[in-house]
């Protein structure tokens, strides 16, 4: 219409005079002769709504990938086309987050409502913020200041500097004296264990059925003046939602403390039982806490109250707070989880910022799991326990544990000093796939260059018994990733001549090999092209799919597409009865993002065209 007008009234366009009768006239009929245009084009340019319903599933997830419900919300009142669309999009309202202390039950339930036959997550973000309303649950306000303050041996011995004006006699006296009360204490606490927890369940039952009629004032300024304040948990309405609610494949909770959460799961279990309601509890739950209260004893876990056990627990572990003197650290270090809940597991996930034996602890009731990771968050010299003589025996524990359907195990931080023996205890015979980050600040190794074959990856990867000692997982793992920590002091991971040699000689079933941020010493991939032609071998069989990404801009690509190259002729010599061998590579991923030098080897070295003319895409990611 653009060009139509400069060529039909680029004169109307220069005076300021109004046009005459005549020329309105004609504009009016030139204008109406569009309407059938537009009319003709309408269909094409109105998107379906499912296409529409694509483009709203990309643009309303946040960083993390989750559903943003404020996004979603947007998008509905730009009109009533996109409400509609987005409508009929059930993946937008398949996650919902609970993000303040507030009755919620009717927004949830209409929510997850319109997903349909997806499965349904629910979060709850209820952490400590200083910039909401709430920064704590007072409810748990008072235990929270007893843990910070109480010696968690819990012995009744006093210190020895509050009894320095006492005489020597006296001490001994009353020793025995405490021993004596110790005991009478412990029957009597056995005996009235069962009675006080009867009548805390019937204490809370009451309570929570008060606080369930009152949910729905939408009262927020309850907890400022109330002298009995409601856990978070409960103004949010979660135990209604949980029972009464659509049924939920995945819960994640966020909240300050565990307390928080063991109220919840013994309301569930209460709830359950008293009204007789079919619950089918949670398949995947992830639990964050930013106070740990949890004690030592098992038997009073907070998990024994889920009806259910999960078949996928993610728990991350809160940091130690700076203000915990040395003798106050034992209280953060117990992660009891009863056996029978660790025996239902198929997934588990553990960020760990504890310096203890709770991997193995935990690990040695979980003969089920298929899914492992572990992310060490305390930096390269963590788990130095793992590295005494005789370590998991001094803790009752066996020697080897043993998880024998293990198929995918993921290490993040590994801590470099200890990488020989921070998991050496594990025995994984059907593992497929292995992704590990070492935490590794060279810095501070005195001629860590003279043994720089020893890196700590690979030492790593020998703890596993991948290499020459037991072939047994080496003839599973089928995916290998190596790859670096997000932590900015940490060094990247090396790749040197014995640890390619070991992975192409050893892991034959690899299928899915990457390295990831690593830094290349000597020339790793010439030794291996070398071997293949002295020995006239083909390594690394069955790779289908090569990613690397090297730390800096000196990386020898040329090498690598050399070795590439290589492996394919010696493929292809590997006729068995006059067959041409076929090569199993079929795609090649460089990363890199602004190297000059890097791009023009790889726009213009004549090796890569050389493996594409064979079938292999090699292709350049931006990272």
């Amino acid at each position: 219409m653009h060009g139509f007008l400069l060529d039909n009234y680029l004169v109307l366009m220069k005076p300021n005079n109004a046009p005459n009768v005549v020329e309105e006239v004609t504009m009016k009929q030139d204008i109406a002769s569009l309407n059938p245009r537009q009319l003709a084009a309408s269909p094409i340019q109105r998107l379906p709504s499912e296409t529409l319903g694509e483009i709203f599933d990309i643009s309303a997830r946040n960083y993390a990938g989750h559903i943003d419900k404020v996004r979603v919300a947007t998008i509905c009142l730009v009109c009533r086309p996109w409400r509609e669309a987005a409508g009929l999009r059930h993946s937008l309202w398949s996650d919902v987050t609970i993000d303040r202390p507030e009755p919620l039950f009717n927004e949830v339930v209409a929510w997850l409502g319109r997903s349909g036959t997806l499965s349904r997550t629910l979060r709850v973000h209820l952490l400590p913020n200083p910039k909401r309303k709430f920064r704590h649950c007072m409810k748990h306000k008072r235990e929270f200041e007893e843990l910070a303050d109480s010696d968690p041996d819990e012995d009744g011995e006093e210190d020895e500097d509050e009894e320095e004006g006492e005489d020597e006699e006296e001490d001994e006296d009353e020793e025995e004296d405490e021993e004596e009360e110790e005991e009478e204490e412990e029957e009597e606490e056995e005996e009235e264990e069962e009675e006080e927890e009867e009548e805390e369940e019937e204490e809370e039952e009451e309570e929570e059925e008060e606080e369930l009629e009152d949910a729905d004032d939408g009262d927020e300024d309850d907890a400022d003046v109330d002298p009995h304040p409601r856990c978070g948990l409960v103004k949010t309405q979660l135990l209604r939602i949980l029972l009464e609610g659509p049924s939920l494949d995945s819960l994640i909770l966020e909240v300050t403390s565990t307390w928080c959460l063991r109220d919840l799961l013994r309301a569930i279990k209460k709830e359950t039982r008293l009204k007789g309601i079919a619950w089918s509890g949670i398949p995947r739950l992830t639990l964050t806490t930013s106070t740990w209260g949890e004690g030592r004893d098992s038997s009073t876990s907070m998990f024994k109250y889920l009806p259910t056990p999960p078949s996928s627990l993610v728990i991350e572990l809160p940091a130690i707070r700076d203000d915990f003197e040395e003798h106050q650290v034992g209280h953060l270090h117990a992660v009891n989880i009863p056996a029978f809940t660790l025996n239902h597991l198929t997934s588990f996930t553990i960020y760990l910022r504890w310096d203890g034996p709770q991997i193995p602890t935990i690990l040695q009731n979980c003969g089920r799991l298929e899914y492992l990771e572990i992310a060490f968050c305390f930096g390269e010299d963590g788990q130095g326990w793992t590295g005494e003589r005789d370590c998991l025996a001094k803790l009752g524990l066996p020697s080897t544990i043993e998880l024998p359907n293990l198929r995918t195990l993921v290490a993040q931080g590994i801590p470099a000093c200890n990488a020989r023996t921070v998991l050496h205890f594990l025995h994984v015979p059907a593992l497929v796939n292995l992704a590990i980050a070492v935490d590794d600040d060279r810095s501070y190794i005195d001629g860590w260059e003279e043994d720089i074959d020893e890196n700590v990856t690979h030492s790593f990867l020998r703890s596993l018994g991948l290499f020459p000692q037991t072939f047994e997982m080496a003839a599973t793992l089928q995916s290998l990733c190596l790859d670096s920590t997000a932590n900015w002091n940490s060094d990247p991971p090396l790749l040197t001549s014995d640890l390619l040699m070991d992975i192409a000689q050893h892991l034959t079933s690899l299928k899915r090999l990457v390295f990831n941020g690593l830094e290349c010493i000597g020339d790793p991939f010439k030794a291996a092209s070398q071997h293949m032609k002295r020995q006239e071998t083909h390594l690394l069989p069955h790779l289908e799919y090569l990613e690397l990404t090297p730390d800096d801009d000196t990386f020898p690509f040329e090498l690598l597409f050399q070795f590439i190259k290589i492996r394919h002729d010696q493929c292809a010599r590997s006729a068995v009865d006059h067959v041409r061998g076929r090569d199993s590579l079929r795609r090649v991923l460089i990363g890199f993002w602004n190297s000059e030098s890097l791009l023009e080897t790889f726009n213009t070295s004549p090796t890569v065209a050389y493996i594409r003319n064979y079938g292999t895409s090699v292709e350049r990611i931006l990272k």
